[in-house]
């Protein structure tokens, strides 16, 4: 590293010489072409001094980002695991709530109250997660999905889903993912 500091004092005096250099005739211009070629080997001795730290470091990053790839694959799946199973909880329990509103609002007709005044409030959830509807499918008889969808490219019958666009042999339902805020 020696040899760096050297090379950093020859880049500021040459800049120094550089920045008080005024080209005005043959000679100075001459002087000013020996700066930048003065520059350039600068650069160059600066790249060769500090090439094999940056490759060493380089290096522990890659480690250190594999590393971090490992364990993220482990939060990844658990997070996926938990989303479908709070996203699963939270569609039973809005089936079982409209199923119980159901019941409320025709034992409020029969008793002559307006249905639409009767309502079950919903548990609130748990701070920073919310819900959205998706779309999604499950295959029910591959034998009556067209020829062109028989290489399933989930992302595209995602959006056909999305699109509401049917494809014989395949049912969409809406499911509930759990979003962080």
């Amino acid at each position: 590293m020696e040899s760096l500091t050297i090379q950093t004092e020859q880049a500021q005096k040459a800049l120094s010489q550089s920045q008080a250099l005024t080209i005005a005739s043959d000679e100075e211009y001459q002087v000013a072409a020996i700066y930048l070629k003065s520059f350039v080997e600068i650069k160059k001795n600066i790249m060769i001094l500090t090439e094999p730290a940056r490759k060493a470091k380089y290096a522990e990053y890659k480690v250190v980002q594999t590393q971090q790839k490992d364990y993220l694959r482990v939060g990844e799946k658990g997070e996926r695991i938990l989303r479908q199973k709070m996203g699963e909880w939270n569609r039973q329990q809005e089936m079982e709530r409209q199923a119980a509103l159901v019941d409320l609002q025709e034992q409020a007709e029969e008793q002559g109250i307006d249905k639409e005044l009767v309502s079950i409030p919903k548990e609130p959830e748990p701070q920073g997660i919310s819900y959205r509807k998706v779309m999604d499918f499950r295959l029910l008889d591959f034998s009556q999905v067209p020829d062109e969808w028989k290489v399933l490219d989930e992302a595209k019958v995602r959006l056909a889903a999305k699109a509401r666009f049917g494809i014989p042999g395949i049912e969409y339902f809406e499911k509930s993912v759990a979003v962080v805020r």
